[in-house]
This record gives structure tokens, sequence and C-alpha cells, in this order.
């Protein structure tokens, strides 16, 4: 993939979360026996509410100044050691490692200048992953999703218009994505963002030469983990699109 040994954490936690930052630090910090370790934690640089989970993904990539990203939702608990497994899932070809789904993820910049950015009409958080995945489908990159870290539900953090935002999602993805029997079919078109484009730079060949193709991703590992159903885990819906898509009778098309 890359050839230095540099990475990014970025941390999600936001204002009134120096704890979980501290937490978070402390559990991760072993990865700087592995690698070169760059922080770039949303408290210092955007400690207040977004309009979108989207555009937290989005500024989190842009302002990391390395190739290699690892993405930590607030809610999740992460170890060095499922870290050092998501860029090993890199290595091996996937262009998305996500641990937690996209809330504990490795990813490259690449991920971002072949497919494109999380799109920021999603308000709130909601329906920008099954995008985001129905995306990767269509540029036939595989992608790796799983639940097999570990997650808080004990508490939500605060956000912007609360559940109404949330809810804006939905119909957005019902506009953006026609759903029928036999095809998931693009009809909105993406949004452009040319000042992330300009902020990734150049593409990266070395990279995205050696991704997987889309029919060899993994969907909904561990999500039959009945522990962690029990305490708030939902299916994988990925895995639901997915197993629809890849039948003979059912694709997923841009029109």
């Amino acid at each position: 993939m890359s050839d230095n040994n540099d990475i990014t954490i970025c941390l999600y936690a936001g204002e009134g979360r120096e704890k979980i930052v501290e937490k978070h630090t402390e559990l991760l910090k072993p990865l700087q026996d592995h690698f070169n370790v760059n922080w770039n934690n949303r408290i210092d640089r955007h400690p207040g509410t977004y309009d979108s989970y989207s555009q937290m993904v989005n500024e989190s990539i842009v302002t990391s100044p390395t190739e290699r990203i690892l993405l930590v939702s607030d809610r999740c608990i992460p170890t060095a050691e499922e870290a050092l497994t998501a860029f090993n899932i890199l290595e091996q070809g996937y262009a998305l490692a996500g641990l937690w789904g996209i809330a504990y993820m490795a990813v490259t910049k690449e991920l971002f200048r072949k497919v494109g950015w999380f799109d920021e009409r999603f308000l709130g958080g909601g329906y920008e992953d099954d995008d985001f995945t129905l995306r990767m489908k269509l540029a036939n990159v595989a992608l790796y999703e799983s639940i097999i870290s570990n997650y808080d539900f004990s508490w939500r953090p605060p956000r912007k218009d609360g559940h109404a935002a949330c809810a804006a999602s939905e119909p957005h993805f019902n506009r953006k994505w026609r759903q029928m029997p036999d095809y998931i079919a693009r009809v909105l078109p993406e949004e452009n963002y040319p000042h992330y484009d300009k902020a990734v730079g150049p593409a990266r060949p070395d990279i995205s030469d050696n991704w997987l193709l889309s029919k060899q991703s993994k969907y909904g590992v561990d999500y039959d983990n009945i522990k962690k159903r029990l305490q708030g885990a939902g299916p994988s819906r990925s895995k639901w699109f997915m197993i629809n898509c890849e039948t003979e009778y059912r694709k997923v098309l841009s029109l």
C-alpha cells in the first residue's frame, strides 16, 4: 500500500468529551510502537456539532496529513490490537475496514478519490453508511464490514436538531436510490466537493490497483453475536443490501 509507516488517528469525540478523548488516546497509544502516529482530534479542530455525520467524516479525512487514517467514534471502545487488524485488512486489499461499521474504520484517502465523499445531504446521522456501501459496489471495490470491536450503548451524544435531523436522512436516501425488485439505481447525482478533492491530492494507483473487487467484500462480520445484539447492535443493513444485489436478478445501477 503506502511506502511509509505513517498513520493518522481521528477521534470523533467533541465538546464536553475530553475524558473520552483521553481514554481513547491511552487505548490506542500502543500503535506508536508500530507506526508514526499523527493525532487529528475533532475536539481540537471542531468541538461543536456538525450538520451531518458525513461532514464530520469528510473533514476528518481532508485535515489528516497521512494517506492511511483510523477514524473512531466517541461511543466505540477501541483497542490497539483491533486497529492493527484493521490496517492489516487494508493490506489484504479491502478499500475500507470497518470495525464497528463506519463508526470505527480504517481507510485511505484513495477511497475518497475513487468513490467520492460522504454525502453531506444526509442530515444528522443515518443512511450515509448505506449510501456509501452502494457507491462502493458501483465502484467495484471491496468493503470489510464488521462489529468485531465494542460499543457503549449506555449514552448518546447531543446532535444538532436531534431526531428531526436524523429523520431527514431517510427521505433523501429514498430520493437518491430507486429500489425495485430487480435493481437498486442511483437516480440523484453525487454532490461535488472540489475543496475536498483539492485537499487530498493526486490519485494513488499503487493503492487502488491492489484492491479486491466488490464481490470479494465481507458484510456483517460478527453481527450475529448474541451479546452485542442484546446490547443494542442492529442487523447489518449492508449485508441485506448486498445479499439481494449479488443475485442475478437484482443489480446496483447508476442512471
